[in-house]
């Protein structure tokens, strides 16, 4: 080795930029949440839409509000749950894709591991966030 150059200023713009990421990272998580909600809301809008002539016989012979609300619910969430289990093999296909193009210009790889609190976690957002859309939109049509 006949020369070490420590590169001191490009190691502090990585750092930087890095936590400039990492600051917007919550921002970028609510907007995808917000997004959810509104995609699930307007699927569960649209399968009420196609189902107003049921709903209107039901609301004449005195079915409750959460009567009628409650599958509309139980199909959201269900939509939901089955998205979140595409997640995983969706992520794994695309971490394999970018290791696969990464390791022909660098020496590092993406590990992602399974962890099942991890998982807990998104099963339960899912469900909230598919039980918000799908509560308002059952709600504002039967307004």
């Amino acid at each position: 080795v006949e020369d070490v150059r420590y590169q001191g200023n490009l190691i502090k713009k990585i750092e930087r930029n890095y936590s400039r990421v990492i600051d917007r990272f919550p921002y970028l998580a609510g907007i995808v949440i917000i997004l959810a909600v509104l995609i699930i809301y307007n699927t569960v809008k649209l399968s009420v839409y196609s189902r107003k002539e049921l709903i209107r016989s039901l609301q004449m012979i005195g079915a409750s509000r959460m009567f009628i609300k409650l599958p509309f619910i139980i199909e959201g969430v269900f939509i939901g749950l089955i998205s979140s289990l595409l997640v995983y093999p969706a992520l794994l296909g695309s971490v394999k894709a970018i290791n696969y193009i990464f390791t022909n210009f660098t020496s590092w790889s993406i590990r992602l591991s399974f962890n099942p609190v991890v998982w807990i976690w998104l099963f339960s957002l899912v469900v909230v966030i598919t039980l918000i859309g799908s509560y308002r939109a059952a709600s504002n049509f039967l307004k």
